[in-house]
């Protein structure tokens, strides 16, 4: 039979099944492991935290599931595991780049263009890292050029505006990219006063997607 590691979470789960007996209490793995054995595969469940790099995992097949946690703390750990398996040359399933657009619409747009217009059709749109990166690329002057605004975080329509002219967009692009951290910031105010010339940090450092 040919081998195959599915990778489970810190509670054991593996996914997060609505449906399950317990709420998001993953899948049935016994079930899952009688139905990889039927199509002539092993399976062998490991633990994220398990995988121990001075191993050798090249060509072994790997399939996990993402994580909905609040923040994303857990799915970055998840994100260094899988970055680290790929680059040994483990055969993952999905392929990284699509966790990577799990939650992550800047990267879903990045995908799309990718892929290219006969596959995606025509849309124009625009990747921001900054507010200030979109102010120095397009007019927000207020006119009644239509744009949608999407936060980068959330999943389907969540996190998606409709500005009805450039000023709207400004006022969308501030308050969704909006980076609050009150020390950093009263520390770089100090920097600007101590030192002449200095350029303070962006306060708005959320990333966003804009579509024309």
């Amino acid at each position: 039979m040919k081998n195959i590691n599915l990778l489970v979470d810190y509670k054991g789960y593996f996914g997060s099944s609505y449906l399950a007996p317990i709420y998001r209490s993953g899948m049935n793995k016994e079930l899952l492991k009688e139905q990889f054995a039927r199509q002539g595969w092993e399976v062998r469940y490991i633990p994220f935290s398990a995988i121990d790099f001075r191993q050798d995992y090249s060509k072994e097949f790997f399939l996990y599931t993402s994580s909905e946690d609040e923040g994303g703390h857990y799915k970055d750990y998840i994100e260094d595991i899988l970055l680290g398996l790929s680059l040994q040359g483990a055969e993952l399933v999905p392929e990284f780049k699509y966790f990577r657009a799990h939650h992550n619409k800047v990267f879903m747009e990045i995908l799309r263009q990718l892929l290219g217009e006969e596959k995606t059709g025509k849309v124009t749109a625009h990747t921001f890292g900054t507010f200030e990166d979109m102010a120095a690329s397009m007019p927000l002057t207020e006119d009644d050029a239509k744009s949608v605004i999407k936060a980068f975080s959330g999943s389907v329509s969540s996190n998606v505006f409709l500005a009805k002219n450039r000023k709207q967009l400004a006022a969308i692009a501030r308050r969704i990219s909006r980076s609050r951290h009150l020390s950093s910031e009263l520390r770089d105010m100090g920097r600007a006063i101590k030192h002449k010339g200095y350029r303070k940090e962006s306060l708005h450092r959320k990333k966003y997607i804009v579509q024309n």
